[in-house]
């Protein structure tokens, strides 16, 4: 059996002049290493991410703290000016009363005139008072006004305690007290009592209406 005979070798027929040192890098780029690079870049971002909204939180809560800590102060002193405020609207009520009891004042040369002119020979006054008094009005609401209460001293016999009724008529129709005058017959209250032979102690209340 014939034997086959090897090839031939046959020697590149010119030499190799090329510096591989100088030749550019034409490798293939691995696929792995653009996904971890990938992936890196990634976990970079979101580091940074991660940090920039802890830092976020961080400011928040402390401009939250802040803010409450000046809603707490100021908490303090609301609730030191509405307690002051609902002492001073307590005691505001009585010089509301007080100023609304004097704007509805007679006039006191009138009310003296009109007394002087109603008053009998045998009637001397001891005290002219105003004072503070409620009435109820017709739709049952009650209304701060003022009476007027006169004392004093009548001499005579008991007929003429009929002298302290026409003085009152009087007084009630005079200029400075009829424009206040509801009620002529229910207004007036009239007492009287025996300090001795002669002389009665009466006392005189007439109810006003509020000023207008």
């Amino acid at each position: 059996m014939l034997k086959k005979k090897k090839p031939e070798v046959i020697f590149q027929w010119h030499p190799n002049f090329r510096v591989a040192t100088t030749l550019p890098d034409i490798k293939v780029v691995r696929t792995d290493f653009l996904v971890i690079s990938a992936a890196v870049t990634l976990a970079v971002m979101a580091m940074v991410w991660m940090l920039y909204v802890e830092v976020c939180i961080f400011q928040v809560d402390r401009t939250m703290r802040h803010l409450q800590a000046q809603i707490d102060e100021g908490k303090k002193t609301n609730t030191l000016y509405l307690s002051q405020s609902s002492k001073f609207m307590h005691n505001s009520k009585g010089l509301q009363e007080l100023t609304k009891f004097y704007s509805q004042s007679v006039p006191a040369v009138e009310l003296m005139n009109a007394l002087l002119a109603a008053r009998p020979d045998n009637i001397l006054f001891d005290s002219v008072t105003l004072l503070p008094t409620e009435i109820i009005d017709k739709s049952k609401k009650h209304q701060k006004t003022q009476a007027l209460v006169l004392t004093g001293e009548l001499t005579g016999e008991a007929e003429d305690l009929k002298g302290l009724d026409g003085m009152v008529t009087q007084l009630m129709a005079s200029p400075v007290l009829k424009p206040r005058i509801g009620d002529p017959a229910n207004d007036r209250k009239i007492e009287n009592r025996r300090l001795g032979p002669g002389v009665f102690k009466f006392t005189i209340t007439i109810t006003l209406l509020p000023a207008p």
